[in-house]
């Protein structure tokens, strides 16, 4: 299953996400120049990796007929390195549900370990970048 996410610089540092019909605004922080109108990349990123283990969840547990009640995640990411990369990435994750705890915790084990996104992370993915023209054609998959 192949994704796509549409990117555009509205207006000095602003940009749109479109993705599916739905769109998310970005932006830098003002310490960087930016007008903080909407998410960094950094925030994105983070939210990425929360949604896909969020949604992972919910699937696994209609599947297994485990009503959650409350599901909120915290995720915190430490920047350094060269190149410039977040080092470590920790999510507190608060679950509860109608089962019990032993199953809760099978249950958020099952969407760490199958999130799309935090597999992608943890096993690395080849990032190409190549610069169009206006009017050059797009490369065929």
């Amino acid at each position: 299953m192949a994704s796509e996410v549409k990117i555009k610089l509205v207006e000095g540092t602003t940009g749109i996400a479109i993705a599916d019909g739905h769109a998310i605004v970005v932006d830098r922080s003002p310490q960087l120049g930016g007008a903080d109108l909407g998410f960094k990349g950094g925030d994105l990123f983070l939210s990425s990796i929360g949604t896909c283990i969020l949604t992972t969840l919910v699937g696994q547990a209609r599947h297994k007929g485990v009503e959650l009640t409350r599901v909120e995640f915290t995720l915190s990411g430490k920047s350094g390195g060269s190149p410039t990369r977040m080092t470590e990435i920790n999510i507190d994750a608060i679950v509860e549900g109608n089962a019990s705890d032993e199953v809760l915790q099978e249950l958020t084990e099952f969407a760490e370990n199958k999130c799309f996104v935090s597999n992608t992370v943890k096993e690395g993915a080849p990032i190409n970048l190549t610069r169009r023209r206006p009017g050059d054609a797009v490369a065929a998959d």
